[in-house]
């Protein structure tokens, strides 16, 4: 009853992280905040 479910919670994940991060690129000069704690910041 769960798994007919599951590709719609990743579907929301997936589209939920990329639009925040296109913002974070959007609005600011670098990822910052949640984004630092996901992968560490390029030099």
């Amino acid at each position: 009853m769960i798994e007919p479910l599951l590709p719609v919670a990743l579907f929301c994940c997936a589209v939920s992280v990329l639009a925040g991060f296109a913002l974070g690129r959007a609005t600011l000069p670098e990822p910052r905040g949640v984004y630092a704690y996901q992968w560490p910041r390029p030099h």
